[in-house]
C-alpha cells in the first residue's frame, strides 16, 4: 500500500508499518511515541474502527444482529479476563434493541430529530430542521440547561420561552451567562428569564474588555446522553430560525472529553468574579442592567451601587502585598501595573485590609491630578461603602478634617504644607503614578514622612529624572502584573512581533560586561543606507497602513537615533530623535507631534532616560540588540498602552547573526512566559503558548540565526562555567549562589539540574576548597531542596543547621518530623535508624554542598511569594498551606516514612488508617503533550472554595472507598489536597505539590471513576487557582 504525504495520527499496524519501511528511504516520516495518558482513547478508538470492519462480515448473515452481539459479548468477556475486572461482563450485550426514552406515565417527552447520541451540523440549510425546534425538544428532556449566549433578544427567547417555564416549574435548574456588550442584550429578556422558577442569571459588564463571544446551549441529561448546541447563533430570532448560523451538536455519547470541557468551562465561568449575579427582585440590579444595556457605560459609575470586588490579578497584588509585610518584613511596597490595570481598586482593598484593623488609621493618597484624586477618592468610597470617607486638598477643595486626605503633590509642596504634619501623623501612605513627578517634590514628601505604611502605585519604575524610586521601598518590587497575565486579560494590546532578517552581523562585536561594545556597534550602525532599507521595506510589508504609524525605535546610541530620524525624512516618513539633552519641552513637542500624526516615529536610545510615554505608540523598532529582558519588555511595554483606535502592536525586532554570549532564549522567555517547553520547542511549533492575540513570525535567516543562537547559549554545564568565570572577572559583589543568580537574571533551577553551583565554581577554577563525598549519592538533593518553600520549614532549618552539636533530644515532634522529612529530602534513603548521624555526615563530610544547601534554603526564604499558615489536624502535622511537598516529604509528615524505613510510593491517592486521612496527589496536566483534551478536565478548580476531582477508574460509588470519599462530611474524616500543574517542572525535574488544605465532600456524580466537587476549607489563593482553573477569559 502506497503512503501519502501529509499529516496524521494514526496507529502503526503491520500494514502500514510494512508501507513505511519501502518508503523509507524516499520520505522523511515522523513519528510520536502515544502517551500512556491518552493511550486508552487511541486504542479504543482503533479497536471501535477494526471491530465495526469486522462485524460488516457478519451482514450477510440470516441473523445478522444476533451473530454480532455473540462476538461483541465473546469479545468483553475476554477483556474482562485480560484486565481482571469481571465488573466487565455487565456490558455483556442482553437485547437486539436500542433503548431511545423512558417516559413519565403521564407524558412523553419530545424527541430530537437529530440524534442525541451522535455529531449533527446545522447549517441553515431548508432541509434541515429550525435549530429553536430542536431547543425545544431537548428542553423537554433536560435534566438541566446551562446557557453560555453573548446577546440575547427578546424575539428569540420568546421562541422557546414556554418550553423553559415548563422546564422551571417542573424543579429543574436553568443557568443562563450572558454580557452587556454592545448593549445588544435586551432587558426584557434578560428580566423574563431571571424572574423563572429555579433559574439564575450572570453577566458581564466588563464591556470595554470582554472577551465572552461565545453561542452554547447545553442540555444535561442522567441517562448519559447530554447534548450541547455550539456555534453562531445568538438568542435572537434571525439567528434561530432563518439565518444562515452555522452549530455543531454535540453528543456526551461519542465526545465525552468536549462535553466536560463544557461543563468546566462554564462552572468556571458561573464561579468567577468576572460575571455578576442579576436578581430581577433586587433594585439596584435592575438600575445596573439598565445602564449597561442603554450606552452609559461612560458615565461614571456611583462606587457605593454595586458590589466591587478584585479581579484574580488584582487579589494577586494584595496576596503578595501581605507576603512583603508578614514574611519579608518590608512595609514600603511598590506596585508595578500598567494603566488601566485598577492600581486604585487594589490600593482601596489593601486599606480597607489595613482599615479593618486600624479603624482609627489616617490615611494619605497624593497624585498629581485633580482627576485622578477625585477617581481615587470615589473607588475607596465605593470600596468601603461610605460615601462621607475622605476630603479632597487640591484646587479650591480644602478638607473639613486631616483624617482620611486625597492631596495633590503639588499642593503639599508649595511651601513644604506637608511639614504641619508630624513625621508619623499618618498611618498608611499611598503614592500614585510617582513617575510623572519631578524629583525634588516626591524626595522631600517621601523622607519627611514615616508612616507604619507606604505604598507606591506606579505604571513605570523609570523616573523623567532618571532616578530609582525603588530606593523609597526597600529596593524591591512588591508586585508586578505579568506581560501575558495583562494581555490575557486585555489590560495590554497584544502584539505581532516580526522577526526581520538583518545581515548585519554581530557575532565578532566585542562582548564586556554582559553586552556589546556600544561603540562597535555604533560603528556598523550609522550611515548604513542598506540596512535603512532593510527596515523600511520591513514596515512596507508588515504595517497595515504606513500613514497610521505612530511609531518608536529603539537605537543604540545618541547618534544612531538622529542618523536614522535623517535618514527616514529623507524618505517616505516624518521622524524626530530624543536623547538625554532633551528638554521637557522638545519631549513634550515630540509626544503631541506623534500623537496628532505631524511625525510617525520618534528615535530613542534608552527607556530609562528618555521617559518617552505615549499611549497612541502602535508601531516598535527594536533596532538595536538588548540583552537584558527586563529592558526589552518595558520597552515593548511603551507601545502596549491599549487606545481605542490601536487594535494590536506592530513589533518589528531586526535580528542577525549574533554573539555567542547574546541569549535569544532570555528574549522569548520573556514574551512567553515559563513554560514546560524551551523555547527551541516552542518556535518548532509556532509558539503556541503565547497571550491570546499575540503573533510570532520569523524570517527565514532570521529564523536561522536565532536556532543556531540557541545551539550556542542552551545552559549548559560548560556555559555556566563560562558565566562564573565572567561574574568574577565582571562583577563586584562577592561570588555566592544569590549574587550569581541575581546578576543573570536565573533561577536556582537553570543551575540545579544539571549540576552544584560550587561544583561548577570548581570546574571553573575559582573556588578550591571544594568537598562531596558522596556525590554519588547526593547528585539530585540540590534539585529536591530548591522546591522548598515553606517559612516555617526553612526557618527551622536554618536555625537548627547552625548548631555545633546536633542532637533530637530538644525537639518537639512536629521539629523532629521536619528534619526527617529534610534527611529524606537530601539523602532519598532511610536514615538507618540514626537522623543525626546523617545529618553530621552530610556536614563533615560534604562540606560544599551543606554550604550551598543553606545559601538555597536562604535564598528560598527571600523569595517566598505566598502567606502560609498553620493546618489545624488531630494530630501533629508540620505542612504549611499553599507551600510546596513532595510526595515523600508529605508521607514522612504522616508517619508513613519512618527514620528506619522509606516507603516507594507511585499512586495518586493514600488513605491513613489510624488518622481517618485521605490524602490526595493531583496532576492536572497529567499527559506529557502540549495539549491534551482528554484529560484537563478530570481535575480543576471550580473557583476558590470548589475543587473538582475525579477518583481511580476503579472506584464505584458502592465501593468502601467510594463510600467513604461521599460519607466524608457526615462521617467528619480528613481529607488532605496536594495539586501540581503537571509531572515536571523541566525535562527530568519531578515537580512538587501545592498544599491546598482540608477538602471536604460537596458533591458527586458518576462512578468508576466517581467525579466529586469538593468545598476547600481554605480559600485556593489566586496564583494556584490561575494555574489549575479553566478560566480562559
Amino acid at each position: 500500500m502506497a503512503v501519502k504525504k501529509g499529516l496524521y495520527e494514526k496507529v502503526i499496524n503491520k500494514t502500514l508499518s510494512s508501507s513505511l519501511a519501502e518508503e523509507k528511504a524516499e520520505l522523511m516520516i515522523e513519528k510520536e511515541k502515544i502517551d500512556k495518558v491518552q493511550g486508552r482513547k487511541v486504542f479504543a478508538s482503533y479497536l471501535a474502527t477494526v471491530i465495526e470492519q469486522g462485524l460488516k462480515y457478519l451482514e450477510s448473515d440470516p441473523e445478522a444482529v444476533e451473530s454480532q452481539i455473540g462476538l461483541v459479548n465473546r469479545m468483553i468477556k475476554r477483556l474482562a479476563s485480560d484486565v481482571q475486572d469481571e465488573e466487565l461482563q455487565e456490558f455483556l450485550v442482553q437485547e437486539d434493541q436500542l433503548l431511545r426514552a423512558i417516559h413519565e406515565t403521564e407524558k412523553k417527552y419530545k424527541v430530537p430529530l437529530t440524534s442525541v447520541a451522535y455529531t449533527s451540523l446545522f447549517t441553515g440549510a431548508k432541509s434541515e430542521p429550525r435549530i429553536y425546534s430542536e431547543l425545544i425538544k431537548e428542553i423537554s428532556s433536560a435534566d438541566r440547561i446551562d446557557f453560555l449566549i453573548s446577546f440575547i433578544r427578546f424575539s428569540g427567547l420568546r421562541l422557546i420561552l414556554p418550553s423553559l417555564k415548563e422546564h422551571t416549574q417542573s424543579g429543574k435548574p436553568l443557568r443562563v451567562i450572558t454580557t452587556s456588550y454592545m448593549g445588544a442584550t435586551d432587558y426584557k429578556a434578560v428580566e423574563a428569564l431571571a424572574k423563572l422558577p429555579n433559574t439564575q442569571v450572570r453577566i458581564s459588564y466588563d464591556t470595554k474588555r470582554t472577551r465572552l463571544h461565545a453561542k452554547a446551549y447545553y442540555f444535561h441529561r442522567e441517562t448519559g446522553f447530554s447534548t450541547a448546541y455550539i456555534g453562531s447563533s445568538n438568542m435572537s430570532r434571525a439567528a434561530l430560525t432563518d439565518g444562515l448560523e452555522w452549530n455543531l451538536k454535540i453528543s456526551e455519547h461519542t465526545s465525552p472529553d468536549v462535553l466536560e470541557k463544557y461543563r468546566a468551562t462554564f462552572e468556571t465561568y458561573w464561579n468567577s468574579k468576572d460575571f455578576a449575579v442579576f436578581d430581577p427582585t433586587i433594585d439596584l440590579d435592575r438600575k445596573r442592567l439598565k445602564k449597561y444595556l442603554t450606552y452609559d457605560q461612560d458615565e461614571p459609575e456611583v462606587p457605593t451601587y454595586f458590589d466591587i470586588r478584585p479581579y484574580n490579578y488584582q487579589q494577586q497584588i494584595l496576596d503578595q502585598l501581605q507576603v512583603e509585610r508578614e514574611v519579608h518584613n518590608s512595609r514600603r511596597n511598590l506596585v508595578v501595573a500598567a494603566t488601566g490595570t485598577g492600581k486604585t481598586v487594589v490600593a482601596a482593598f489593601d486599606f480597607k485590609r489595613y482599615y479593618a484593623q486600624n479603624p482609627n488609621c489616617k490615611l494619605l493618597f497624593v497624585a498629581h491630578r485633580q482627576e485622578i484624586l477625585q477617581q481615587s477618592a470615589d473607588t475607596f468610597r465605593g470600596i468601603l461603602r461610605d460615601n462621607n470617607f475622605g476630603d479632597l486638598w487640591v484646587g479650591e477643595h480644602r478638607p473639613t478634617e486631616n483624617k482620611h486626605l486625597f492631596a495633590s503633590i503639588q499642593t503639599l509642596s508649595v511651601g513644604e504644607k506637608f511639614r504641619q504634619f508630624a513625621p508619623d501623623y499618618f498611618d498608611f501612605i499611598i503614592v500614585d503614578e510617582t513617575h510623572h513627578a519631578s524629583a525634588t517634590t516626591y524626595d522631600k514628601l517621601l523622607e519627611y514622612f514615616m508612616p507604619d505604611l507606604l505604598l507606591g502605585l506606579t505604571a513605570t519604575p523609570e523616573r523623567l529624572d532618571g532616578e530609582d524610586i525603588t530606593k523609597y521601598f526597600n529596593h524591591r518590587i512588591a508586585s508586578e502584573i505579568r506581560l501575558t497575565e495583562a494581555i490575557d486579560r486585555g489590560l495590554l494590546c497584544p502584539f505581532h512581533y516580526f522577526g526581520v532578517s538583518d545581515d548585519v552581523d554581530l557575532a565578532d562585536i566585542r562582548w564586556s560586561r554582559g553586552g556589546y561594545d556600544v561603540s562597535e556597534l555604533n560603528s556598523l550602525y550609522l550611515n548604513n543606507r542598506r540596512r535603512v532599507g532593510t527596515i523600511v521595506k520591513a514596515l512596507k510589508t508588515y504595517v497595515t497602513d504606513l500613514k497610521q504609524i505612530k511609531g518608536l525605535g529603539f537605537c543604540v546610541s545618541q547618534e544612531h537615533a538622529a542618523y536614522m530620524a535623517e535618514s527616514f525624512n529623507k524618505g517616505m516618513f516624518k521622524a524626530i530623535s530624543l536623547d538625554a539633552n532633551s528638554s521637557a519641552r522638545e519631549r513634550r513637542t515630540a509626544k503631541r507631534k506623534l500623537e496628532q500624526g505631524e511625525v510617525q516615529f520618534i528615535f530613542v536610545v534608552d527607556l530609562y532616560n528618555e521617559g518617552v510615554d505615549i499611549p497612541e505608540v502602535n508601531t516598535i523598532l527594536f533596532l538595536r540588540p538588548t540583552q537584558s529582558p527586563t529592558i526589552f519588555i518595558q520597552q515593548l511595554g511603551r507601545g502596549l498602552r491599549i487606545t481605542d483606535d490601536k487594535e494590536v502592536l506592530t513589533v518589528l525586532d531586526f535580528v542577525g547573526r549574533s554573539h555567542k554570549e547574546y541569549s535569544f532564549e532570555r528574549k522569548f522567555r520573556s514574551l512567553i512566559g515559563r513554560t514546560s517547553h524551551s523555547i527551541g520547542q516552542e518556535l518548532e511549533h509556532g509558539f503556541p503558548t503565547l497571550p491570546r492575540g499575540c503573533f510570532i513570525q520569523l524570517e527565514r535567516k532570521a529564523e536561522d540565526h536565532i536556532l543556531e543562537n540557541l545551539r550556542q547559549t542552551t545552559l549548559g554545564k560548560r556555559r555556566l562555567i563560562a558565566m562564573i568565570k565572567a561574574y568574577v572577572a565582571e562583577a563586584k559583589p562577592p561570588l555566592n549562589l544569590a549574587n550569581f543568580l541575581k546578576y543573570y537574571d536565573l533561577e536556582p533551577i537553570s543551575i540545579h539540574r544539571r549540576a552544584g553551583f560550587y561544583e561548577l565554581c570548581h570546574v571553573a577554577g575559582v573556588y578550591d576548597e571544594y568537598r562531596v563525598d558522596d556525590e554519588a549519592l547526593l547528585q539530585r538533593a540540590l534539585e529536591r531542596i530548591m522546591q522548598i518553600d515553606s517559612k516555617e520549614w526553612i526557618d527551622f532549618l536554618l536555625q537548627y543547621l547552625k548548631r555545633r552539636e546536633y542532637s533530637l533530644a530538644d525537639l518537639t515532634l512536629e521539629e523532629e518530623t521536619m528534619l526527617l522529612m529534610f534527611h529524606y529530602t537530601v539523602w532519598n534513603r532511610d536514615a538507618e535508624g540514626d537522623l543525626v548521624a546523617y545529618l553530621n555526615r552530610l556536614r563533615d563530610k560534604n562540606p560544599s554542598l551543606f554550604k550551598e544547601i543553606v545559601e538555597l534554603l536562604t535564598y528560598n526564604r527571600d523569595h517566598i511569594d505566598f502567606l502560609g499558615q498553620k493546618v489545624e489536624l488531630d494530630y501533629p502535622f508540620p505542612l504549611e498551606l499553599y507551600a510546596r511537598y513532595s510526595t515523600t516529604q508529605v508521607l514522612t509528615a504522616l508517619g508513613h516514612n519512618t527514620e528506619s524505613k522509606m516507603h516507594v510510593f507511585r499512586e495518586g491517592v493514600k488513605y491513613f488508617e489510624d488518622k481517618d486521612t485521605d490524602v490526595f496527589f493531583v496532576t492536572l496536566d497529567k499527559s506529557d503533550k502540549s495539549f491534551s483534551p482528554d484529560t484537563q478536565y478530570e481535575d480543576y478548580a471550580v473557583s476558590e472554595d470548589l475543587f473538582h476531582w475525579q477518583s481511580q477508574n476503579r472506584t464505584s460509588d458502592t465501593s468502601p472507598t467510594g463510600v467513604r470519599y461521599i460519607n466524608q462530611r457526615k462521617n467528619k474524616s480528613t481529607v488532605l489536597l496536594f495539586v501540581r500543574e503537571r509531572n515536571e517542572l523541566v525535562s527530568g525535574v519531578t515537580s512538587a505539590f501545592y498544599f491546598l488544605g482540608k477538602a471536604h465532600y460537596d458533591s458527586h456524580s458518576g462512578s468508576k471513576p466517581i467525579s466529586i466537587v469538593w468545598e476547600m476549607e481554605n480559600p485556593i489563593p489566586a496564583s494556584i487557582l490561575e494555574k489549575s482553573n479553566k478560566l480562559t477569559s
